[in-house]
């Protein structure tokens, strides 16, 4: 629109505009994520625009434990309840657990061995150890959550259950989802209590 001989964006022209920059930076957010986003089944893929405030932490050649360390900082800097749904996540919690309040941690079955409770293994450990419920599912998982009272993690794995990325989020929509997601799972899990019995 042309006022007083300039030219000036109309209020759907400044819309428009809006929608443009808010798709290029969810664009640019999908492009960013895709290692771990990959991962997700389409049924449990997040709002676009969720991932528009959010950090990467993706394996590189020359970093390749740049999730591992994120999630371990995390975990770190953690006082409260921790809720995951992870195939490999059980030997990062183990040393911490005394330090974390209630762990509730949800995982594929083939991982967890009901009748051999070995020393190495960290989900016999996490199993056995005060204030950690441990949840089993017949499924195979090749991402994961991981929910702090402040923070959102959304891992992905490689077809060696290798934690090759993780994006992180303090956004209360992409908390939504992974709750929602988190307790999808918990719902078809039995605790490593009924496999036993």
């Amino acid at each position: 629109m042309k006022q007083d001989g300039r030219y000036r964006l109309t209020v759907s022209g400044e819309l428009l505009l809006t929608v443009c920059d808010s798709t290029k930076d969810a664009f640019e957010a999908v492009k960013e994520c895709r290692p771990v986003l990959d991962r997700l089944p389409q049924e449990h893929a997040p709002d676009p625009a969720w991932l528009t405030d959010v950090d990467s932490f993706l394996a590189t050649r020359k970093c390749p434990y740049r999730p591992i360390q994120r999630v371990e900082t995390i975990i770190d800097e953690t006082t409260s309840s921790i809720r995951t749904l992870s195939p490999s996540i059980g030997w990062l919690l183990v040393d911490r657990r005394d330090d974390l309040g209630q762990i509730s941690v949800v995982t594929c079955a083939h991982c967890y061995d009901s009748e051999s409770k070995e020393v190495s293994n960290p989900l016999s450990e996490l199993d056995t150890a005060d204030g950690v419920t441990l949840h089993l599912i017949d499924e195979d998982l090749i991402f994961g959550l991981l929910l702090t009272d402040r923070v959102t993690l959304v891992l992905g794995y490689d077809d060696t259950l290798r934690l090759t990325g993780c994006i992180e989020s303090r956004s209360d929509e992409l908390r939504s989802w992974a709750s929602t997601v988190f307790d999808r799972h918990l719902s078809c899990a039995t605790t490593s209590e009924q496999v036993c019995d």
